[in-house]
């Protein structure tokens, strides 16, 4: 164990119940099992018809992205942390050892294949390139599946990281339409093995938080893939229900996040704007009572705006997107309104503006989420 990681280590352990600790135990034995019996997993995959496929429903996403983004990831730009492309080529293996000069997400990032997605969609637009596009996005995200198999190197341990490629790889066997039989079985194969690892591997008890939205959303779009198998209906099912549970605990009544994180409130809410779309589309509005708690989570962001599309940096951050950047799921809008004076009783923040419009943010309130409080 890396001696920086010792001290988050021993907090964990210290808020850990035994029912946690018993989880912990579980998850290790889940990734062992998928290592030595991954044929065995494989050869369970139920498979998955064209009949299937058609009949699923790609929810309603926005794009606002110019055409030379498109034609920086055809040159092979991807997404990093901070732009740190340097980090990102750094081996893994050396990353574990250089310690804080290297971010681990400087690696994922580019991993969740946001930026194929993004073609995706611009080609639906743009005829023209719609061909070199397929050919590209095809080949890059075959030599993905290639150069990571299941479950083994770095993108396969955060399952939040998983949950975030599902969407992704069911938008591509949907709308690319050069992917041959093969092709098509083995992203298939990925959505499957992604969904499996999730429900092994849940971020629950003390690792609540915006991961286990993000994870829950993966087993939301892998239940509806496979939801005429058993696995694929428990899949449904758990994300639905852990995804009602938080937007109670993660969305306070007031409409303030509880990770006291304005920019994580985003990457929450849009997710679960990306799930509700989702599950309408193909025959299944459970979670339409919670659009209440995610209107007033589109208020509290609206209050706290300073511009038509900034936040104040308050709490963590990673800025992560949901879908892609400059891709927005089908949300409730709630208008920039400027307020006097709002007060947010359960987060905890007062919002005071001024007639010149400066805008003053206090925080009165909580860290965070216990028993962390990360």
């Amino acid at each position: 164990m890396p001696p920086r990681n010792l001290k988050f280590y021993l907090l964990r352990f210290k808020n850990a119940s035994t029912g946690e600790l018993l989880y912990r135990i579980r998850q290790a034995l889940s990734a062992l099992y998928a290592k030595k019996r991954r044929q065995f997993l494989i050869q369970g995959i139920p498979s998955l018809s064209i009949q299937i496929l058609d009949g699923i429903l790609l929810p309603g996403l926005s794009l606002k992205v110019d055409q030379s983004l498109v034609e920086r990831i055809l040159a092979g730009k991807t997404f990093y942390l901070d732009d740190d492309q340097k980090s990102c080529e750094e081996p893994y293996d050396k990353m574990l050892e250089t310690g804080p000069r290297t971010d681990i997400r400087s690696l994922w990032e580019p991993a969740r294949l946001q930026h194929l997605l993004i073609l995706l969609l611009c080609s639906r637009q743009d005829i023209e390139q719609e061909e070199q596009i397929a050919d590209f996005v095809g080949n890059e995200v075959l030599k993905w599946l290639d150069s990571n198999p299941f479950p083994c190197g770095p993108h396969y341990a955060s399952a939040m990281e998983c949950g975030l490629r599902i969407p992704v790889f069911l938008h591509i066997l949907k709308l690319l339409k050069n992917l041959d039989p093969e092709d098509s079985r083995r992203i298939a194969q990925a959505i499957y093995l992604h969904a499996w690892w999730i429900s092994n591997r849940l971020s629950l008890y003390s690792s609540l938080g915006n991961h286990t939205i993000a994870e829950c959303a993966g087993l939301v779009f892998a239940g509806i893939v496979f939801r005429n198998s058993p696995v694929g209906k428990s899949w449904l099912k758990t994300g639905k229900a852990i995804l009602k549970q938080e937007a109670y605990h993660q969305i306070l009544p007031d409409g303030g996040p509880a990770e006291q994180s304005i920019n994580y409130h985003r990457f929450v809410l849009d997710l679960y704007w990306y799930c509700l779309d989702f599950l309408e589309k193909n025959g299944d509005p459970e979670l339409a009572s919670l659009m209440p708690r995610l209107s007033a989570g589109e208020h509290f962001l609206s209050i706290m705006q300073t511009g038509k599309a900034d936040w104040p940096a308050l709490g963590d951050s990673d800025d992560g997107y949901a879908v892609a950047p400059g891709v927005i799921p089908r949300r409730m809008q709630s208008d920039f309104a400027p307020v006097e004076h709002k007060t947010f009783p359960e987060s905890g923040y007062s919002v005071f503006c001024t007639q010149n419009g400066t805008r003053l943010i206090f925080d009165h309130g909580p860290l965070g989420m216990p028993p962390l409080y990360n």
